[in-house]
């Protein structure tokens, strides 16, 4: 496949590969790297916001009811089962059918933007989907937030950890929840994303909440 800095790219495209630039002070060849990655980030997370479109417009209202709480509120289909009076196999068959949906819909526009066979699709409406329900994903988790608005950016570990000046492995420990981000790192979080991150207290021991600022 060829470089996606060898692809058109839009004008919104083109600025934020630009200022990586500018703000990173880098070469030609690094320039380029960072052109097909923001490119890339930046296509990934748009085309993500088509899987929102397909949910509210293609699926029915069970269809679009199920897949928020499984995808967006993080529940099996057990909880769900429960929750609507129904049996789980009807949510688990529901699920799958919305999926479904979701992936032949998609599927067209992953083609064209990524120029791939069938073979490469899935991974590609997967990802989409992931960062989706990064998106909008409710949770009070410090690990699961985090984790979130990494995916919801389409960035890998490797990436985010470098920003963070952390290595690949603290970060999943982080996201993990085994351990619990540093003051230092906490504020780099909040300066990459625009988290509001606060530090509470209760009985004396000391624990992070964060939301979008």
């Amino acid at each position: 496949m060829e470089e996606t800095s060898e692809k058109m790219i839009s004008l919104s495209e083109a600025k934020a590969a630009l200022r990586c630039m500018r703000l990173g002070g880098f070469n030609e060849e690094e320039a380029l790297d960072c052109l097909d990655e923001t490119v890339r980030r930046v296509r990934t997370v748009t085309t993500s916001a088509l899987v929102e479109d397909i949910i509210r417009d293609n699926l029915s209202e069970v269809q679009r009811d199920y897949i928020r709480k499984y995808w967006y509120e993080q529940k099996n289909t057990s909880e769900i089962a429960r929750e609507c009076g129904v049996s789980q196999a009807s949510v688990y068959r529901t699920i799958e059918r919305a999926n479904e949906i979701i992936k032949d819909l998609m599927t067209p526009v992953m083609k064209y933007r990524e120029n791939v066979k069938n073979v490469g699709i899935l991974p590609l409406v997967q990802e989409a989907v992931e960062i989706s329900a990064a998106m909008n994903s409710m949770t009070e988790s410090l690990c699961e937030n985090l984790r979130n608005v990494r995916i919801a950016n389409a960035l890998s570990v490797e990436r985010l950890a470098r920003a963070l000046k952390i290595s690949a492995g603290e970060l999943e420990e982080i996201e993990s929840g085994r351990k619990v981000p540093s003051i230092v790192t906490a504020m780099r979080y909040s300066a990459i994303f625009g988290l509001d991150i606060t530090m509470n207290f209760v009985n004396g021991r000391g624990y992070y909440k964060c939301q979008k600022a």
